[in-house]
């Protein structure tokens, strides 16, 4: 597994604490081969949440087939620290906001 990592200042055109205060925000993609859970594999979840005054930009790339219980698990970890988790115009709120 592969984890691609850059820093940006803004999220140009986006005023993401129209929804929620930027620093509870998780905003995340998840990509992947096809449809039938049956020979789908996730390879790619793309993430990106504010931290010391930037944008964090994460990405998880499976390399292999083999590789995707790891980019699924390591992207879990910064998923439950984030009161608020968006996917693809989807909000979702967790646990402790509700």
């Amino acid at each position: 597994m592969k984890i691609i990592t850059k820093t940006v200042t803004e999220i140009p055109d986006y005023n993401i604490e129209s929804i929620a205060p930027k620093g509870d925000v998780l905003l995340f993609d998840i990509e992947t081969t096809g449809l039938k859970k049956e020979t789908t594999q996730v390879y790619l979840i793309g993430c990106s949440y504010y931290e010391n005054d930037c944008w964090v930009i994460r990405q998880f790339l499976a390399e292999s087939a083999l590789d995707e219980a790891e980019v699924i698990e390591s992207f879990l970890k910064p998923f439950s620290l984030y009161a608020f988790s968006i996917s693809s115009g989807v909000f979702f709120p967790s646990e402790q906001s509700v």
